[in-house]
């Protein structure tokens, strides 16, 4: 019987205690690899991050996702293929995707470039504001893109704020929040009115380890 190249996540729990070392999983980076003709050669584990991510060489990324979270695989499918070439700045394409042994896997451009928080405390004032209003062009470039078309895995956003809020006082009590607190959260919420209003794509980790520079004379573009 042949071994399994991925851990067994079916729970929450199960996820919080697999292991996140690189070689767990460089067994199943090759063989999705290997089922795409991708040379194989040069694998490295990103350190950061909240899912299995590997670079390979310095042209592609495999991005891992555990069963429980198949459906972000479909998300991310389909947003970098609807936003590619579309926002003003690069995005990865996507090369392949598929399924192995439960998990789903995406492979993708590898963007060049180093982290904005790597080489922060050496990018010059006027050029961290410069950065800072490229970021945040891009970021209304997309969400002035049409969305007709694209199909997600994920509820309505009236379904999903509604679901939120109705496991909002439970899930901030699982994590310490204590009662005289806790206690004032519905009331806040249903203070709170949300008007309709026509869906958009968001960008909900638009952070210095999620923007890639490089460094051009004059300045960091």
């Amino acid at each position: 019987m042949q071994h399994p190249l991925l851990p067994v996540i079916r729970t929450r729990a199960e996820r919080l205690a697999s292991p996140r070392d690189e070689a767990t999983y460089v067994p199943a980076i090759r063989e999705i690899c290997r089922r795409h003709g991708i040379d194989d050669g040069a694998l490295a584990k990103f350190s950061d991050g909240s899912t299995i991510v590997f670079g390979v060489g310095d042209r592609l990324v495999v991005k891992l996702f555990e069963p429980i979270y198949a459906e972000n695989a479909a998300t991310e499918r389909a947003v970098l293929a609807h936003v590619h070439g579309r926002i003003g700045v690069p995005t990865p394409g996507i090369i392949a995707s598929g399924e192995l042994e439960d998990w789903q896997y995406v492979v993708m451009d590898r963007l060049p470039g180093e982290t904005l928080r790597s080489v922060w405390d050496e990018v010059a004032e006027v050029d961290r504001r410069a950065l800072c209003r490229h970021v945040g062009e891009a970021v209304a470039r997309l969400h002035a893109l049409p969305v007709g078309g694209l199909v997600l895995p994920n509820p309505p956003w009236d379904v999903f704020v509604a679901r939120q809020m109705n496991g909002c006082v439970e899930q901030q009590r699982s994590r310490g929040l204590a009662d005289a607190w806790a206690e004032q959260i519905p009331a806040f919420l249903a203070s709170v009115h949300l008007p309709p209003a026509d869906p958009v794509l968001l960008h909900t980790e638009t952070m210095r380890e999620h923007v890639l520079v490089v460094s051009h004379a004059g300045g960091d573009g």
